[in-house]
C-alpha cells in the first residue's frame, strides 16, 4: 500500500520546514500504483545491488546554507571556462563560514532567501571562499525553489551541480526528515553503473561511464516494491525505505559505489571526516557511508518513465545525417542527437546500409554515440545510409533521411 504524501503548500518551504519546488514537481509526486517497469529492470537492479548501498552522511553529504540580504556578498568564478558561461551569477550572497563538503565533488548548496523568487546556487568542486570570492569548477542555479520544477526542462535550473541538469536540492534527505521519521519526496541516488550516452527525463544529460549490459540511465526513477513489509526496519532505514516505496529515487549522478544516497550535511561537521550528525546516528545510521543493509534491496525496480506510465512513443526522427569520412570498407556517419521527451530515453542508434537502389537494407553498426562507423562494406560501391533511434523499451523511430556514399577502391 502506498503511503500518503505529506501535504504542503508551495509557499510553505522555508529555511526550517517544508519542501522545495512545486507540488507537481517530479520530486514531490507519488508513484502511481502498478507502474510500468523496464523490461530489464531485474538485470539493472542486479548491477545496482552488486555492492554496498551507502548513505553519504559527511564527506559527500550536501551542506545546505541559508543566505539572507545581510549575508556577505561574494564574487563567483567558474574555472571550467570551456563549458560555457558560468551558470551561477558573478555576485551572490553566501553565509560566512560556508565551505564545500570534503568529497571530490566539493559541493555547496546556497539558498538565497533575499531573492525574488527564492533562488538556490549549487556549486560543484568549489574551493573555500577567501577574500570575498569563491571559485568553482562548475555549478547551477535553481530559480524559484518554492514553485519551480527543479529540473532544466520546462524552466527551473540553469547548469547543474549534478551530471544531469537537475537540481539536487529536492532529493537530499534532510536532517529534519530523519528526525521526524518521514521523507516526503523522491530521493537522489548516484551509481557507478550510470550508462554512457544514455539518459532520460528528467535528466538533460549524463556523465555516465558504464558500458556494461544493463547499466542504469541517469534520470531513471527507481522504486522499492511497496508490497514489501518494512515495519521492522531500524528507524532511519525505515524512513528511507518508505520514501523509496512512495516516491522512489532519481539517478542524478555518478559515484564510486553501485548505490549512494544523498543526505544533508551538518555544516558544523563538514570537513571533519568520520563525524556523523547526531540525528543520523540516533536513527541507526551510525557512520559515514553507512551500508543500510536492512532495506530489502532485492525488491528495487526501475520504472519505464518518471510518471510510471508505459512508454509507447518512439524517439524523434534523427536529423542531420552526414558522411564525415569514407574508406574502402565503409564510412563514418554523423548525425544530430534524437530526443525522447519524457519517455524511457534514447538508448541506442542503429546505422542501416542499403544498396544504390535503396534496397537490401542491413544494420551495420549500433551505439549510443552520435557517430557510427560501417566497416563491412565493399570497395568501389555506392551505398545509402540511414539512422534510426531506439529507446529504452525498444520503440524505434522513423528512418532518417539517407546519405549516399561511394567507397573508394582502396
Amino acid at each position: 500500500m502506498l503511503v500518503a504524501p505529506l501535504a504542503h503548500a508551495d509557499s510553505a518551504f522555508t529555511a526550517t520546514s517544508g519542501l522545495p519546488f512545486a507540488t507537481t514537481s517530479v520530486w514531490n509526486t507519488v508513484i502511481r500504483s502498478s507502474p510500468a517497469l523496464m523490461p530489464n529492470s531485474a538485470s539493472i537492479v542486479a548491477n545496482v545491488n552488486s555492492g554496498e548501498h551507502t548513505a553519504d552522511l559527511n564527506d559527500y553529504a550536501i551542506p545546505i546554507y541559508n543566505a539572507t540580504a545581510s549575508s556577505p556578498t561574494v564574487s563567483v568564478t567558474c574555472t571550467n571556462t570551456g563549458w560555457g558561461t558560468c551558470p551561477i551569477p558573478s555576485t551572490i550572497h553566501l553565509p560566512a563560514g560556508a565551505i564545500p563538503n570534503a568529497g571530490s565533488d566539493g559541493v555547496i548548496e546556497d539558498i538565497d532567501w533575499s531573492t525574488n523568487p527564492v533562488t538556490a546556487y549549487e556549486f560543484w568542486q568549489a574551493n573555500k571562499p577567501a577574500g570575498g570570492a569563491i571559485s568553482t569548477a562548475w555549478g547551477g542555479t535553481a530559480v524559484d525553489v518554492k514553485t519551480g520544477t527543479g529540473i532544466a526542462a520546462g524552466g527551473g535550473t540553469t547548469g547543474s551541480a549534478t551530471a544531469t541538469n537537475v537540481s539536487r536540492l529536492a532529493g537530499d534527505i534532510r536532517m529534519r526528515e530523519i528526525s521526524a521519521g518521514l521523507i516526503p519526496h523522491a530521493l537522489e541516488v548516484a551509481s557507478v553503473f550510470t550508462c554512457t550516452g544514455y539518459f532520460r527525463y528528467p535528466a538533460a544529460k549524463t556523465d555516465g561511464p558504464s558500458t556494461v549490459a544493463n547499466c542504469i540511465p541517469e534520470g531513471a526513477r527507481i522504486q522499492l516494491d511497496p508490497s514489501v513489509n518494512i515495519s521492522s526496519l531500524p528507524a532511519g532505514q525505515k524512513a528511507i525505505a518508505k520514501a523509496l516505496q512512495t516516491y522512489g529515487a532519481y539517478v542524478c549522478d555518478t559515484a564510486n559505489s553501485p548505490f549512494a544516497l544523498a543526505f544533508e550535511g551538518d555544516p558544523s561537521l563538514i570537513g571533519q571526516s568520520g563525524q556523523v550528525p547526531a540525528v543520523y546516528s540516533n536513527a541507526g545510521l551510525s557512520w559515514d557511508y553507512y551500508d543500510m543493509n536492512s532495506i530489502p534491496w532485492s525488491s528495487l525496480r526501475v520504472l519505464q518513465q518518471s510518471n510510471g506510465a508505459a512508454d509507447t512513443t518512439a524517439p524523434a526522427t534523427v536529423t542531420g545525417v552526414t558522411a564525415t569520412s569514407t574508406a574502402a570498407n565503409g564510412a563514418t556517419i554523423a548525425f544530430n542527437p534524437s530526443s525522447d521527451g519524457q519517455g524511457s530515453g534514447v538508448a541506442t542508434y542503429n546505422l542501416w546500409r542499403g544498396d544504390a537502389s535503396y534496397n537490401n537494407w542491413v544494420r551495420v553498426a549500433s551505439g549510443s554515440a552520435t557517430t557510427l562507423t560501417d566497416t563491412t562494406a565493399s570497395p568501389s560501391t555506392t551505398y545509402n545510409y540511414a539512422v534510426r533511434a531506439q529507446d529504452g523499451v525498444g520503440n524505434i523511430s522513423l528512418s532518417s533521411a539517407t546519405v549516399t556514399v561511394t567507397t573508394p577502391s582502396s
